[in-house]
């Protein structure tokens, strides 16, 4: 099995994990719904020294913990799904695929970039001095720059 399938087949697990992990939070959610709709558990004041003062106070602690299991439940899925979606593009990606991208930018640009024109970059909109290969150097700055961290500016 190569490290690609094993990536896959990790992405797979997270997955089911992360639906699993929401089939929890939803059934938590269900449960305290009419609790979390019931505005007179949150607003009535709770008489600290009363047996019902207690109970509600009880009863508000146990909805805030449940409530705050779901949302956590519902972060951890969100990671599960973040952490699959990176492994599929890593089983999906060669080696030389950004360098691939990367020149067909360039590729794009040599045609119709030329020493004179001005760019957008980091550094603001300069003019062209020199054309590399793969850089491009601009006015007023000492180091290339990558062209395809450039845009030609009509």
């Amino acid at each position: 099995m190569s490290q690609k399938d094993r990536w896959a087949a990790k992405a797979e697990r997270y997955e089911i994990w992360a639906a699993r992990a929401e089939e929890k939070a939803l059934a938590i959610y269900t449960a305290h719904e009419s609790a979390r709709k019931d505005h007179a558990l949150w607003t009535q004041p709770a008489y600290v020294g009363t047996a019902g003062g207690r109970r509600l106070q009880r009863q508000r602690q146990t909805v805030r913990d449940a409530l705050s299991r779901a949302h956590e439940l519902n972060e951890k899925a969100n990671s599960y799904r973040g952490r699959a979606a990176n492994l599929r593009v890593m089983a999906t990606r060669n080696a030389g695929d950004a360098e691939r991208q990367r020149e067909v930018v360039r590729g794009g640009l040599d045609a119709v970039l030329s020493v004179g024109d001005d760019v957008s970059t980091l550094f603001g909109i300069r003019r062209v001095i020199k054309i590399n290969a793969k850089t491009i150097r601009v006015e007023g700055v000492s180091c290339a720059i990558e062209k395809h961290l450039v845009r030609r500016v009509s």
